[in-house]
């Protein structure tokens, strides 16, 4: 279980040592925040996506009416 758990630590950047040899709330603080930060820009990131589906499919719509 260790071993999942140092791998798991690594990928997003946290040393286990660590997080096995100290208090773990500032940590799980800080993975907490990083995990919210990650999903506010995941938001953002298809929020454009979406606005740039919806723009060609305007240019598109647009095209064809105008033929």
């Amino acid at each position: 279980m260790r071993y999942v758990i140092d791998l798991l630590l690594n990928a997003v950047g946290f040393p286990s040592n660590n997080f096995f040899s100290q208090s773990r709330k500032p940590i799980l603080n800080q993975m907490e925040q990083d995990l919210d930060e990650y999903d506010t820009v995941s938001e953002k990131i298809f929020e454009e996506r979406r606005q740039i589906i919806e723009a060609i499919k305007n240019a598109c719509s647009n095209r064809n009416v105008s033929s």
